[in-house]
């Protein structure tokens, strides 16, 4: 599930997402009912903060606890499906917690990317949350009050974190630790 995931592949402009009972609706992705008051840190905080700390990652000066969940290693026999277009695609989601502490604080950030397949065809949204270290659960909804206005240089810089602390993983270096969840557990 590790290698297969393709988190954060796709650089997309993100907006507020409508969360209803918990279940993530692409068409109103970019529908603007949160308030500015509701997001929990700015991108460019955020994207200084990623600099840093994937500098000090390099450097072999943070260790991360990485947590998983996703359903791309899955039979499509069991996906979630959705109809956009008058097609039915066929639905992944990847969440990706990532944990240090850095400087003497603890960084909790959780990536989410829902991929949309149909044939050849893909389409991916991705949302970054920030929440308090004891809401550490893989719901949209939940996560959805600590959502972070996120762009496509804070999403590539994600992407950078991903790469980097996946291949200190399989280095075993000691510098991550990952645990994988089944979503459907």
């Amino acid at each position: 599930q590790v290698a297969a995931c393709r988190h954060l592949a796709t650089a997309a402009r993100v907006k507020y997402p409508v969360v209803c009972s918990g279940v993530f609706d692409s068409r109103h992705f970019a529908a603007g009912h949160l308030t500015a008051k509701e997001i929990f840190m700015k991108p460019a905080l955020l994207a200084s903060t990623l600099d840093e700390l994937i500098q000090e990652t390099k450097k072999g000066h943070v260790s991360w606890q990485i947590e998983l969940q996703s359903t791309d290693g899955l039979s499509d026999s069991i996906k979630q499906r959705v109809t956009e277009d008058d097609k039915e695609w066929i639905v992944d989601e990847c969440f990706i917690s990532f944990y240090c502490k850095f400087r003497g604080k603890d960084h909790l950030m959780i990536t989410y990317e829902h991929i949309r397949r149909y044939g050849d065809q893909v389409r991916s949204d991705n949302l970054i949350f920030m929440p308090p270290l004891s809401v550490r659960y893989f719901d949209v909804g939940i996560l959805s009050p600590y959502i972070v206005d996120a762009n496509a240089v804070l999403l590539d810089k994600f992407h950078q974190l991903w790469l980097l602390v996946l291949d200190s993983y399989k280095k075993k270096d000691g510098h991550v630790s990952m645990k994988l969840f089944d979503p459907y557990d």
